[in-house]
């Protein structure tokens, strides 16, 4: 047909375009698809994938079916208080020294790791969630005083004299000592020496 004779039946001349309904992306919905980090089962073989920089999820079959964990493991041991809150919320649920875990409920959870918060921590039931976590081992001399900064360099964390061994989530930390400002990265699975 020549371009004359083509015609649309259910085409709105453009003075006629209505608005549709989309959402702003404060109002979006979730769907029912699968997160991309999601554990994945294939041909009965399971893969971890990280939920994200702070985690990874695995599935433990020994749990019960309503129930998930949150984990936090050490490389070695070393002192390090967890605390486990709702997410948004200052309400303890629980919470333990050193390595360790503690059965919850499916959702979202802040964990406090040596008082550095982990945010939005995801739990699903039947699955452990695996906090990535290291070891921050600062040596010094025996009268010197250590203040253990977040990123900010600002949020003390902790502290201490002579020297300070604790467990902490992964990322980057500022240690303070008279004279010395300096940034330390703690990685997953390992023990930093500074």
């Amino acid at each position: 047909l020549p371009p004359d004779d083509i015609k649309s039946t259910n085409a709105l001349p453009p003075n006629e375009l209505k608005p549709t309904n989309i959402l702003p992306p404060d109002e979006l919905k979730p769907t029912n698809a699968l997160p991309p980090n999601d554990l994945r089962t294939v041909a009965g073989i399971s893969a971890v994938n990280p939920v994200g920089p702070c985690c990874e999820v695995v599935a433990n079959s020994a749990l019960n079916s309503h129930l998930g964990r949150v984990v936090v493991n050490f490389p070695a041991s070393t002192e390090g208080a967890i605390e486990v809150r709702r997410s948004g919320s200052t309400e303890k649920i629980g919470g333990w020294y050193s390595s360790g875990a503690l059965e919850v409920g499916p959702g979202r959870y802040d964990v406090a790791i040596s008082n550095k918060v982990v945010q939005n921590v995801q739990v699903e039931a039947g699955h452990d969630t695996q906090i990535k976590v290291g070891i921050l081992r600062i040596k010094g001399a025996g009268n010197a005083t250590i203040d253990l900064l977040d990123a900010d360099q600002k949020t003390k964390l902790g502290g201490g004299y002579g020297g300070l061994t604790v467990g902490l989530p992964v990322g980057t930390y500022t240690v303070k000592m008279p004279g010395l400002a300096e940034k330390v990265t703690v990685r997953a699975g390992k023990i930093t020496d500074f």
